[in-house]
């Protein structure tokens, strides 16, 4: 025979457990979307809309509010300094799950342009096809390898002889 107030007993201790689970595993979702160095935003692949992003996601693109980006597409929000890098990254997605380090210029909502690198991946949430991006800024990394190699176009081209030494020894020397 079953003693059904144990098993009641027994069912509810689960469901008491798995509450628990769940709650751990909402708070480590929130602390991993949320508080990403990264900014983080999750679109619908079948109309191209926001559903969720972070607060880095917003400081980037200088928005103030999730209201502000919520159920627009990032062609509506105007995010690409190129719009064909939608495209392109849809179309990559139709050969591989994943892209990592695509880089690309975006634009601030103030209309400033800024480099950023981008990872995007197919997921699945509440059982609709989506995208998720996780984006950084380069700026300041694009602009010392620029410089880099004006330096390099200089050191290369110069009429004057160019050393480069190291520990009292030459590494480089221009052809000059």
């Amino acid at each position: 025979q079953v003693n059904i107030k144990k098993l009641t007993k027994q069912q509810e201790q689960k469901v008491k457990g798995y509450d628990r689970i769940k709650k751990m595993s909402d708070e480590l979702y929130a602390d991993l979307f949320e508080d990403n160095q990264a900014g983080i935003s999750i679109s619908r692949i079948s109309d191209a809309q926001l559903i969720s992003v972070n607060n880095t996601f917003l400081e980037l693109f200088g928005f103030e509010s999730k209201d502000q980006v919520i159920g627009k597409t990032a062609v509506e929000l105007n995010l690409w300094a190129n719009p064909k890098n939608g495209i392109v990254i849809l179309n990559f997605l139709n050969e591989t799950k994943i892209i990592k380090e695509f880089e690309a210029e975006g634009l601030k909502r103030n209309g400033q342009k800024f480099w950023m690198s981008a990872y995007f991946k197919k997921v699945m949430v509440a059982g609709s096809p989506c995208l998720m991006a996780s984006v950084i800024d380069i700026t300041e990394r694009k602009k010392a390898e620029a410089q880099l190699q004006e330096y390099h176009y200089f050191f290369k081209n110069s009429n004057d002889l160019c050393l480069i030494a190291n520990s009292g020894f030459f590494e480089i020397v221009n052809p000059t």
